[in-house]
């Protein structure tokens, strides 16, 4: 499904400012329309609604005031996460190309290392966090540390995710924007509120394993539009693509490295372990509860939980 919005390549940058113009009289806004004109598009077209760029001006302050702004997009395959995501680091920073996406931990440190270490200011979209280093793990321990040390750079950190379920927990805790993207041309923000005591955010991600995307039907978000426009020109689109595919190659290398020395990975024994917790997965989001699967299998709920626990730990 896409949205008709979607269909558009992008409002030209000088219907936007006359939308915004129209709609936003009020004195307050003033300073908004001044920031967005100093966003000025090479090509004369944004990627965005006018509601959602109010969004994320709102985003830029909030980051100058707290030092750091942490936004995850989550939807299914061609929904147009990564195009929202790229268009959203766009309209906060000006100079956002290709170079600013990355697709693991070690180049995300790279490029928060050669930018300045006060005030830096700039957009980094981590297309699809990898789960390769283990949080409690020297590695892991390193990145977390030099991520808790963002503040004082004031970077707009963006993440887009197939699943909730592989963003590890000390990334979520520090996530204070969520986006779900249904489909084509439509995103919905969700985050809390702590004047009115809501904590969404906290509730979408324990009801996510048991209810999937249709979590998102149990709570209100701010429903926007996103428009079919990527802000890269050719030559980085290239790019990015090239580089996402240097990091495939390189995980599948990776993994027949690793199934070299171990053969317990392409062994019988684990293909089937496999199978069978792909199948306990799938058993559990058409709402089949433990101990049905476990009479399915028979095997006893403990033994189901045991299976669950060991593949989540290997990152499936």
């Amino acid at each position: 499904m896409t949205s008709k919005t979607y269909i558009r390549k992008g409002k030209t940058y000088a219907e936007h400012i006359a939308i915004l113009e129209k709609k936003l009289t009020a004195k307050k806004y003033q300073p908004f329309i001044k920031w967005y004109r100093d966003k000025w598009d090479v090509q004369n077209v944004v990627g965005i609604d006018p509601r959602l760029a109010i969004r994320v001006y709102k985003d830029y302050k909030e980051t100058i005031a707290d030092n750091v702004r942490w936004t995850l997009i989550v939807g299914p395959g061609g929904s147009g996460k990564t195009t929202a995501s790229m268009n959203i680091c766009y309209t906060l920073d000006k100079k956002f190309n290709a170079d600013m996406i990355v697709t693991d931990w070690v180049d995300l440190a790279k490029i928060m290392s050669k930018l300045p270490t006060l005030k830096a200011r700039r957009a980094i979209l981590m297309d699809e966090p990898d789960l390769k280093i283990h949080p409690l793990s020297k590695q892991g321990k390193f990145i977390a540390s030099i991520l808790n040390k963002a503040r004082q750079q004031q970077l707009f950190l963006v993440f887009c995710s197939t699943s909730l379920k592989i963003i590890q927990p000390f990334l979520f805790e520090k996530i204070q924007a969520l986006g779900y993207c249904p489909n084509k041309g439509d995103i919905e923000f969700y985050r809390d509120n702590y004047e009115k005591n809501l904590f969404m955010l906290t509730g979408i991600r324990k009801k996510y394993t048991e209810f999937g995307y249709r979590v998102f039907k149990q709570y209100r978000g701010m429903k926007l539009h996103t428009y079919n426009y990527i802000p890269l020109s050719k030559e980085e689109m290239d790019r990015y693509i090239k580089n996402k595919s240097q990091d495939y190659d390189a995980n599948i290398s990776a993994f027949i490295q690793l199934a070299k020395k171990d053969t317990s990975l392409v062994g019988d024994k684990r293909v089937n372990d496999v199978k069978r917790y792909y199948k306990i997965k799938g058993l559990k989001e058409a709402g089949k509860t433990i101990a049905e699967i476990a009479a399915g299998f028979g095997f006893t709920p403990s033994r189901i939980y045991q299976i669950i626990k060991k593949h989540k730990m290997e990152g499936l």
